[in-house]
């Protein structure tokens, strides 16, 4: 059915189709919930039919909830009568409640903690998750014509290695660009040397200024660039939504 949902104009440029990880519909007869978890990858939620309810909460509190299946990213907490003794941190938490409605979209930034809940009837929706990137690639959207409706079958799936790619970046989420020293600076508690970074330096410099730019940062495919970061993390197969955290 991807043939038949296209991707938003907002995701069009930017960056963004190079990073879209997964794009899934939610049928139901309604009257459904998911449980209190949070997602490593960005997503947009869309509502076609139906009514979804959303209880959402920024990643910045997200301390206050016991999230007791950390591994699988969600909490054990019962959403329909919340025993405050088991969970007391939900008791004063700061939240957001969101209603969507058919032609309504939610961005849903990764890390934030959220439960939803579809009303009665029929509810349908689709999500699109899309690796988080630190950088907005502003020259695409000048170069790229925005269409009212492209298919999701135009957009091929990026390596779920792409999230371990923004894990690393997101270091250097301040920087318009950098040198060596920059990466020095940034990573040195991660190279076993000043000689094994330079190295790793001169083949992200494919124009060879000494300056290594964003658009060089993204121009290496993402199973190529992780690994030159190898111990960060354990690696995963491409095409896997599974993530190893940093």
């Amino acid at each position: 059915m991807k043939g038949d949902v296209g991707l938003l104009k907002c995701l069009q440029c930017g960056g963004f189709t190079r990073l879209i990880q997964d794009a899934i519909i939610w049928y139901s007869s309604g009257d459904t919930m998911s449980v209190l978890h949070f997602d490593n990858v960005d997503n947009i939620n869309c509502v076609l039919d139906g009514r979804k309810e959303l209880f959402v909460v920024d990643k910045k509190d997200s301390h206050h909830i016991d999230f007791d299946r950390l591994e699988e990213g969600y909490s054990s907490v019962d959403v329909t009568n919340v025993d405050m003794l088991k969970y007391p941190g939900l008791r004063d938490i700061p939240y957001f409640w969101v209603d969507l409605f058919p032609g309504d979209c939610l961005y849903l930034p990764a890390g934030w903690p959220h439960h939803v809940t579809s009303s009665c009837g029929r509810s349908l929706a689709v999500n699109v998750w899309f690796a988080h990137s630190p950088w907005f690639d502003a020259d695409s959207c000048a170069e790229t014509e925005l269409s009212e409706f492209k298919a999701l079958t135009q957009y091929p799936y990026s390596s779920s290695n792409e999230h371990l790619r923004s894990k690393i970046l997101l270091l250097a989420a301040d920087y318009v660009e950098f040198t060596e020293t920059d990466m020095w600076n940034l990573y040195s508690d991660y190279f076993g040397s000043k000689n094994q970074l330079h190295k790793v330096f001169r083949f992200l410099d494919s124009n060879l200024d000494d300056i290594v730019s964003w658009s060089e940062f993204y121009k290496v495919d993402a199973d190529t660039f992780i690994k030159l970061f190898p111990w960060l993390y354990e690696p995963k197969e491409s095409g896997t939504l599974g993530h190893t955290e940093l």
